[in-house]
């Protein structure tokens, strides 16, 4: 096949950033129509970096700088979060096309890397988080980033060069995605790094190890000059107590589960499939570096909330590329090489659905009515370019589990039995909210402000979110985060503790106040309304 013009090529990546970027700017703003509570966390992020905060000092998440710092720095220009965001993708998805140019005129034909190149590009530009529904989400847009990443660093580390050899652009590449992966998802780059050393070693690129290691190290010696020494140890300890914590031992099913799920069980069985093919084919290197490869795909995908199995494409695309260079029949007298483009096609197919989601979403985003949304802050109007759906902020929608003692005993017995929340000897009922989060939020910060509270009061909310500060007249408290991982974090500087009757998360509620409890800190209660208990914190013993 055709090797690709470099011209051509460079001019059609720019031009897909180009035309995504300003079908997403042309609305005028960031319409959101799913996972609200995800949209919360990041603008918390943004927000406080953007103010001059510490990651991993200041504030807490496991989440690396890279993963929000473009969005903070057009916030710190004086962008609306809205806008922002959208930037924050197109500077994200331009730091990436010298990478995605040269793993497509050095590894690709024909319309390949056209292909390779457009998806990976959509993969950053996206407004939309793949799975299954369509509306307008920024939800676990880092794992987009990150998949982009990864898509060209693997496909640079394990396949040989076809047109262009150069060990420099090889290590570049492969060292500075590296390291954008452990600077923004950390997963990806523990699940990645050793794949992707071994594919260099077995080709024996020793010039490329070295040239990416060397890249690696400077970029963690420039963010050691501008962020100093104390950020690595806030960055691990933050680590550390998300992957030891009982919050949230997994994001959506247990591994193995994830992996027989019907939108799993097909491309983990093709994926088996192709190594077998490979290997019948004489592809040995091939065949194992796919079915190391393989582990890091499972894990990132299990790890990830929803589990959307974005390496589908990915292997699809290094299928076609490992596929032996002629014909070649295994003992049942296939051609492996039609077996293997069939496996291909058959990983695209897989992937189709979250593909097809994302290369479409800025379309569903400009559609969207501005008089189904509104400000998602609605007290921050330099913010008002970022809006969420209006019955999805406002309407509020609560699972709650009331006492019937009328019900048969049968139903009674087979009632699930949740530890109760205490507080002050005080038994809180169990509910947990839905929708509603804008009204919700906003409801608490005015019904702060009307008591008094407010200003320089530091509150903590015992819920799986801590983001009230950003719907009202408060600061965001020292030490927490936007995303509870357990203890109590941010206590030493709390003024206040808000306890809502209906949290997001009634079990988180419980253990809040449980592990303020016991670190002896005594709370009592300063107000009292249909929505929340507010308690003064006490002195901290020890």
């Amino acid at each position: 096949m055709s090797r690709p013009n470099p011209i051509y090529m460079a001019g059609f990546l720019l031009l897909v950033v180009a035309i995504y970027g300003a079908a997403a700017l042309l609305k005028g703003g960031l319409y959101v129509g799913n996972y609200e509570g995800d949209t919360a966390h990041l603008v918390d992020l943004v927000l406080r970096l953007a103010a001059g905060e510490r990651p991993h000092q200041d504030f807490m998440t496991p989440l690396g700088i890279l993963g929000y710092a473009p969005i903070a720095l057009f916030v710190r220009l004086g962008a609306g979060v809205g806008h922002a965001i959208m930037l924050g993708q197109v500077l994200v998805a331009l730091c990436l096309v010298p990478a995605i140019w040269w793993a497509g005129v050095s590894r690709l034909s024909g319309a390949w890397p056209y292909l390779f190149g457009f998806f990976a590009l959509v993969l950053v530009l996206a407004l939309s988080q793949g799975q299954v529904s369509s509306a307008t989400s920024i939800a676990m847009y880092y794992n987009r980033w990150a998949w982009a990443a990864a898509y060209v660093a693997v496909l640079v580390a394990v396949t040989e060069p076809r047109h262009r050899r150069s060990a420099l652009a090889d290590g570049l590449s492969i060292g500075m995605l590296m390291a954008f992966l452990a600077l923004s998802k950390l997963t990806y780059f523990i699940s990645f790094a050793v794949p992707l050393l071994l594919a260099l070693a077995l080709r024996r690129q020793w010039a490329v190890i070295g040239i990416a290691a060397g890249a690696g190290a400077g970029v963690a010696a420039l963010v050691t000059l501008v962020a100093g020494v104390a950020f690595w140890g806030g960055y691990l300890g933050d680590l550390i107590t998300v992957a030891s914590s009982g919050v949230r031992p997994y994001p959506t099913a247990p591994f193995l589960e994830t992996l027989r799920l019907p939108t799993h069980i097909g491309g983990t069985l093709l994926m088996f499939l192709s190594v077998i093919l490979l290997r019948q084919a004489g592809q040995r290197y091939e065949g194992l570096i796919l079915l190391v490869l393989a582990p890091a795909f499972f894990y990132v995908t299990f790890q990830n909330f929803g589990n959307d199995p974005q390496w589908t494409v990915l292997a699809g695309f290094l299928v076609l590329l490992m596929r032996p260079g002629e014909e070649v029949k295994n003992p049942f007298g296939w051609d492996l090489r039609q077996a293997l483009n069939m496996a291909a096609v058959a990983f695209f197919a897989i992937g189709s659905p979250a593909a097809f989601n994302m290369i479409y979403s800025p379309v569903v985003h400009f559609g969207a009515a501005d008089a189904d949304y509104t400000p998602f802050l609605p007290n921050r109007p330099d913010h008002a370019d970022l809006k969420g759906e209006l019955e999805r902020s406002y309407q509020f929608k609560v699972s709650s589990a009331p006492e019937y003692p009328a019900v048969a005993a049968q139903a009674r017995a087979l009632r699930p039995v949740a530890e109760k929340t205490v507080l002050n000897g005080e038994v809180l009922n169990w509910c947990e909210i839905g929708n509603g989060p804008v009204g919700w939020y906003r409801s608490m910060a005015q019904e702060l402000d009307a008591a008094g509270y407010g200003g320089e009061d530091r509150i903590m909310v015992a819920d799986i979110l801590n983001v009230l500060w950003m719907f009202g007249d408060l600061k965001p408290l020292k030490g927490s985060g936007p995303w509870y991982y357990g203890g109590a974090p941010g206590l030493e500087n709390t003024d206040y503790v808000l306890v809502p009757f209906c949290p997001y998360k009634t079990s988180e509620r419980r253990r809040i106040l449980k592990a303020i409890e016991a670190r002896g800190v005594p709370l009592t209660e300063v107000y009292r309304s249909e929505l929340f208990i507010l308690l003064r914190r006490g002195a901290i013993q020890g």
